[in-house]
């Protein structure tokens, strides 16, 4: 009798070690396939930051200082990639000029200071910060940015 229990509990915990080692393996596979996911959907909207900071009509008006324009261009990001919640335009010196959408609270503002200004303009391509919090709202966040330069290589926001 006690032979038959110990050899129940035996098949007992051989079939709970290879449920979890399934159950780990399955657990495994979607967490390589999310982490799958998640980067090539950050390699795409690293892509677009660097893509709409090149474009020509993009330096163009930040060259002149025409921030609205460059704001327009903008407005591509959030009708290509709806999910990106906001883009901001800074200057050379760091200060927000426009964002789409528009929050005019943030216009005028120094992010001289932020790494997703200073790595930007030091960065060969588009900067993915660490998570950001902002109080009253719900996080975290990342920021992408990517520098806009004339050509000669000189920064312009």
């Amino acid at each position: 009798m006690l032979a038959a229990f110990a050899a129940g509990l035996w098949n007992l915990y051989a079939v709970r070690n290879q449920l979890r080692a399934e159950v780990l393996g399955a657990n495994r596979s979607t967490a390589r396939v999310a982490k799958e996911t998640i980067t090539a959907n950050l390699a795409v909207q690293s892509n677009l930051a660097d893509a709409v900071a090149q474009r020509p009509s993009v330096v163009s008006e930040a060259v002149a200082g025409n921030w609205e324009a460059v704001a327009a261009d903008l407005s591509i990001i959030n009708e290509i990639y709806p999910g990106i919640v906001r883009a901001t335009i800074v200057d050379g010196s760091g200060i927000v000029r426009a964002t789409v959408p528009a929050a005019p609270d943030r216009v005028g503002s120094d992010r001289s200071f932020c790494d997703c200004f200073t790595a930007a303009a030091t960065e060969p391509g588009a900067y993915l910060s660490p998570r950001l919090f902002f109080s009253g709202d719900e996080g975290p966040h990342l920021s992408l940015s990517s520098a806009v330069r004339d050509p000669s290589g000189a920064l312009l926001g």
